[in-house]
């Protein structure tokens, strides 16, 4: 009988990282940002180890051995690669953090969603057990934490479902109508990839987005009014992860 084990992983790939790079262990704690050159947000001085084992677009880097910070790139598929080398590092705990397009009238550009469970609408999940249309769900824990902290800045915010697609260029009509049914407030690129991944592996995981453009009467609005709060900035928005996630340190 042929294996189904994985012939490639994240730990092989690890294993070709220089021995230097290796020496201090990942904190278990890890924010994902979906914003790119995440090292021009953070002080160098607080970088402890660094390893690159995609390429230096995409580096894994430990914060003052407290967090684990990454940039997944975009889409389901590297962004889950990227969660399998941060499960192979040990890290229990993750909280994405990233933009969206509102698919509900009632949300403004600069509002962010809570995830609480997102909808397969992409490929990736296939290969973690999942089948495309089903709903995956968020960590509770991650999830309360988030909306503690955001609601303690006083900050806008919805909780509920979002549409992951991987298709950017065939968010149809028919499509936005369907999951607009199903109560889903935004669409993205990679929440219920990641979800799915996380409970293949065993990892907490919540998610928070930001609300950037919207899909509207089948019309696309890349811009609406400016973000009023603080937090538009990604430095912000990283020291905002990074509170969220304080609890499980």
């Amino acid at each position: 009988m042929i294996s189904n084990t994985p012939i490639i992983t994240a730990s092989k790939l690890l294993d070709l990282q220089p021995q230097s790079n290796n020496s201090t262990p990942f904190p278990h704690c890890a924010v994902m940002f979906f914003f790119p050159n995440v090292e021009q947000f953070i002080n160098k001085k607080s970088i402890k180890t660094r390893i690159t084992p995609f390429s230096s677009k995409f580096p894994f880097l430990n914060i003052d051995n407290k967090f684990t910070v990454v940039y997944p790139g975009m889409g389901a598929p590297m962004a889950t690669s990227c969660l399998e080398i941060l499960c192979a590092l040990g890290i229990t705990h993750v909280i994405f953090i990233g933009l969206c397009g509102s698919i509900d009238p009632s949300l403004c550009r600069g509002d962010f969603i809570i995830i609480k469970d997102a909808f397969i609408d992409e490929g990736t999940s296939l290969h973690y057990e999942k089948d495309t249309g089903n709903r995956v769900t968020a960590s509770n824990e991650i999830r309360n934490s988030i909306e503690h902290t955001i609601s303690s800045l006083s900050l806008p915010y919805h909780k509920g479902s979002i549409w992951t697609t991987d298709g950017l260029f065939r968010e149809t009509p028919q499509k936005v109508a369907h999951f607009q049914s199903k109560g889903c407030l935004a669409v993205d690129m990679e929440a219920s990839a990641l979800i799915s991944a996380a409970q293949f592996n065993g990892l907490k995981i919540g998610g928070l987005l930001m609300v950037s453009d919207s899909l509207q009467d089948s019309q696309w609005i890349p811009k609406g009014k400016k973000i009023g709060h603080s937090y538009k900035k990604p430095k912000a928005l990283l020291q905002l992860a990074v509170d969220i996630l304080t609890p499980f340190n």
